[in-house]
C-alpha cells in the first residue's frame, strides 16, 4: 500500500485526475461532472441510472421504453471508453444514413458542445461519421448499407435500435470485433414482438428489473408484472402503490434485480417508464385505458413486447378447473402422459374420462440427480421410472432437440412413447408410426385441440398448488397470432411463446397421447388413495 501512494502522489494532478477517470464512468459522470441540457447530470430523480453507470460489463442488453436516456448514457459511455480504454474504437450503429446524420449532429454534438472535456477529446478531423476521440475513434454507421459496415476493425460494438437491424447486418457488423482483445457489445431498443430483435437478446442475459421497495411492509415490486394493479387512483390523482399494504410507492428506492442470476456472460435492463419520476402515473392509466395502438403502448411505455393474440386463457380459466382432489403418486392406468425435455423435463400425466374430457393426475418437473443413496439418476431413467408407476399406456416426448435420448427410451417402452415432430404440411389427423415410434401432426392443429379443452372446461386438475398455479402461467403464455407473408399474401395462423410454456407444451402432447389411451374405468378407491403431496425429490425428482 505504501508503494502505491508513493507512485500516486508522485503523479502530477492532470494525471491524478485521468486516473480517477480511468478508473469510473460512475465518477466522471458525477463528479467532473458532465453537463446536459445546462445542468450537471443528476442521479436524485434518475435512481435506476445509478447502477447502470457502474456497470462495465462487456456484454448489455437494454430493453427500454423510449425517452428513458439509454441512448445519452451510452453516447457518454463510448466517450469515456475510447478515450481510456479502447484503441481500436467503436462502432456505433443506427437504423438508416439520415438518422446517423441527425443522431451525429444533434445528439452527439450537443454533448461534446457542453462539455468542454469532450471538446478537448475531440479532435479537429472529425466528421458527421467519424469522431477521433484521443488515439482512438467513433464511428456512426447505419443499419441498412452492408457497404457502411465495412469498416476497420472496433473494440466495441453498440446496436441502437436494434429492432431495424437485419440479420444481415448484425452478422458483418459482429465480424468487426474479431482481432479485439475486448468484443464488447451495447444493444438498446425498445422492443416490438417476443423473440424477436432486441427481445430475443433480453431473453439470454441476466434479465435485471428495477425493483421498488415499499418504504410501509418492506414489499418488493416489480412494475412491469404487476401493471396496471398497482395504480390507484386517489380522487384525481393517480399514484403507484403497494399491492399488499396500499401505501405509495417511491420510485427512486429500489434496485436491480436479476431474474436469471445464473447467468454472468450476458448483462440485461429492463427500463420502463412506469417508475420515471417525470411520467406522470395518471398518463400512463388514461393513455391504457384509452388507446387504440395497445401494441405501441405497451412497447415505447412499458418496455415491453406485445403480441397480438387470441385465443389466449387467463390463469383465472385455468385455476377455475381445479378439484379438491390432491395429485396422485401413483396410479393402476390406464394414463397418458406428454413431456416437454430439456435440461429439465416438465411432465403432465392424465387420465381420459370420455372422448371429451380428461382429468390431470399429476404434474412434474424432472431433473438428473442423486438419490438418497448417493447414486446417479438421469431425468430420462426417471420418466421411465414414472411411465410404470403410473402403468401410462401411451406417452409422447417433444423429439427435438434430444432425438437420441428419446428414442432410447422409446425403444425401452416399445409400443408406449412417441417422438412427436410437428408437420407444417400435414392437415387432418395425426400420423401414429409403429415402426420408428414417431408421431406427426400440424403444430397449429395440435395446439388448437389441445386449447380446445382448457377453453371449454373439459379437464379436471388437482387441487390448487404452487404447481398447478405455474401450470396455469404456462397455459396463459401461449397465444394464436396470424402471419402473412408480405410477398405472397398467404395467411396462416401459429401459436406464439409468450412466457415460459413448458407445461403447456406438456398438456399439448398429453392430449395427442390420449388418441392412443383407453377411457379409465371408474374404481372404487381404497382409503389414503390421495397422498400427501410434495413427493420426496431427492428420491424421484419431481416435485407436488
Amino acid at each position: 500500500m505504501g508503494e502505491f501512494s508513493e507512485q500516486f502522489n508522485s503523479l502530477s494532478s492532470q494525471e491524478k485526475h485521468d486516473l480517477f477517470l480511468e478508473a469510473s464512468f460512475h465518477y466522471f459522470v458525477t463528479k467532473v461532472p458532465v453537463i446536459i441540457d445546462g445542468k450537471p447530470f443528476d442521479l436524485k430523480r434518475h435512481a435506476y441510472q445509478e447502477q447502470i453507470l457502474k456497470d462495465l460489463h462487456p456484454d448489455q442488453t437494454y430493453q427500454k421504453a423510449a425517452q428513458m436516456g439509454a441512448s445519452l448514457i451510452e453516447i457518454m459511455e463510448c466517450l469515456w471508453l475510447a478515450r481510456y480504454k479502447f484503441p481500436h474504437g467503436i462502432l456505433y450503429l443506427i437504423p438508416t444514413k439520415t438518422d446517423v446524420i441527425d443522431f451525429s449532429k444533434k445528439k452527439f454534438s450537443k454533448v461534446v458542445e457542453e462539455n468542454p472535456c469532450f471538446q478537448d477529446w475531440i479532435r479537429d478531423t472529425d466528421t458527421t461519421g467519424l469522431k477521433r476521440v484521443g488515439k482512438s475513434f467513433i464511428l456512426f454507421r447505419g443499419m441498412k448499407s452492408a457497404v457502411g459496415l465495412k469498416v476497420q476493425d472496433v473494440d466495441m460494438i453498440v446496436y441502437d435500435e436494434i429492432e431495424e437491424a437485419s440479420q444481415l447486418a448484425i452478422d458483418l457488423a459482429e465480424k468487426r470485433t474479431d482481432h479485439s482483445n475486448f468484443k464488447w457489445r451495447r444493444r438498446l431498443s425498445v422492443p416490438s414482438d417476443y423473440d424477436v430483435g432486441i427481445n430475443s437478446y433480453f431473453q439470454n442475459t441476466d434479465e435485471r428489473h428495477w425493483m421498488l421497495k415499499c418504504k410501509a411492509c418492506n414489499a418488493w415490486h416489480c412494475l412491469e408484472e404487476e401493471f396496471p394493479e398497482f395504480l390507484h387512483d386517489l380522487g384525481g390523482r393517480v399514484v403507484r402503490s403497494c399491492t399488499k399494504c396500499g401505501k405509495e410507492l417511491d420510485p427512486q428506492i429500489g434496485e436491480w434485480v436479476a431474474k436469471k442470476p445464473q447467468i454472468t456472460n450476458m448483462r440485461g435492463y429492463q427500463i420502463t417508464q412506469l417508475w420515471s419520476d417525470f411520467v406522470d402515473p395518471g398518463v400512463i392509466l388514461h393513455n391504457y385505458t384509452t388507446t387504440k395502438d395497445m401494441a405501441g403502448f405497451y412497447n415505447n411505455t412499458l418496455g415491453i413486447p406485445y403480441t397480438d393474440v387470441s385465443a389466449r386463457v387467463t390463469i383465472e380459466q385455468v385455476l377455475a378447473l381445479c378439484s379438491q382432489e390432491l395429485m396422485l403418486e401413483d396410479d393402476e392406468g390406464p394414463c397418458m402422459m406428454g413431456v416437454d425435455p430439456g435440461k429439465i423435463h416438465y411432465l403432465v400425466i392424465g387420465k381420459k374420462l370420455s372422448e371429451t374430457k380428461i382429468k390431470v393426475i399429476r404434474l412434474g418437473i424432472v431433473h438428473d440427480m442423486e438419490n438418497s443413496f448417493g447414486e446417479k439418476v438421469s431425468g430420462w431413467d426417471m420418466i421411465g421410472r414414472i411411465v410404470k408407476k403410473f402403468n401410462v399406456s401411451c406417452c409422447v416426448i417433444d423429439g427435438r432437440p434430444f432425438i437420441d435420448d428419446c428414442r432410447g427410451l422409446a425403444e425401452k417402452f416399445a409400443g408406449k412413447i412417441f417422438l412427436y415432430f410437428h408437420s407444417e404440411g400435414q392437415k387432418g389427423i395425426s400420423l401414429w408410426r409403429d415402426k420408428d415410434w414417431t408421431v406427426n401432426i400440424n403444430a397449429c392443429e395440435a395446439m388448437d385441440a389441445s386449447h380446445t379443452f382448457l377453453r371449454d372446461g373439459k379437464v379436471e386438475m388437482p387441487r390448487r398448488s404452487q404447481l398447478i398455479e405455474t401450470f396455469a402461467k404456462h397455459c396463459h403464455n401461449v397465444g394464436r397470432k396470424l402471419e402473412e407473408d408480405e410477398e405472397t399474401g398467404d395467411r396462416r395462423y401459429y401459436w406464439k411463446k409468450l412466457g415460459e410454456d413448458h407445461f403447456r407444451r406438456a398438456f399439448n402432447l398429453m392430449v395427442l397421447a390420449s388418441e392412443r389411451t383407453g377411457i379409465a374405468r371408474k374404481k372404487k378407491h381404497k382409503k389414503n388413495v390421495f397422498y400427501q403431496t410434495g413427493y420426496n425429490e431427492q428420491v424421484c425428482g419431481y416435485g407436488g
